[in-house]
């Protein structure tokens, strides 16, 4: 994700990361201690790094539950780095990706940054 960013920034992408407790305790408990983690892979990694957040139940985080209905697929995510969201300039259109890596969706992302539609006709 970091290369594709550094690929695709100066172009319009910008990549979020959310990290989350809900799939067994992987992340750490502060969001500060996030966010020294992430420095240790340089201070140009270009990733946004969110808060920690719900993305399932009742506590999910509004911008989560945003991101599911918009993009029509409103079913529990299973691990928070398994599901992608990828969002028009405009934000209103949103596809929702599963198991896969960032290299399996490029295709999509050049084609959304060029100002068309992606396969999936986003």
């Amino acid at each position: 994700m970091v290369a594709m960013e550094r690929e695709y920034r100066d172009r319009g992408l910008s990549i979020m990361c959310f990290p989350s407790d809900e799939f067994g305790g992987q992340e750490l408990k502060k969001n500060a201690d996030i966010d020294a983690f992430v420095k240790k892979f340089g201070e140009d990694h270009g990733l946004l790094m969110m808060d920690k957040i719900a993305t399932n139940g009742a506590n999910t985080a509004s911008v989560w539950q945003w991101l599911k209905d918009t993009s029509g697929d409103t079913s529990d995510v299973g691990w928070n780095f398994r599901t992608k969201f990828l969002v028009s300039p405009d934000g209103k259109s949103v596809k929702r990706y599963e198991r896969k890596d960032p290299s399996d969706i490029e295709a999509d992302i050049v084609a959304l940054l060029e100002g068309g539609a992606t396969k999936s006709g986003l």
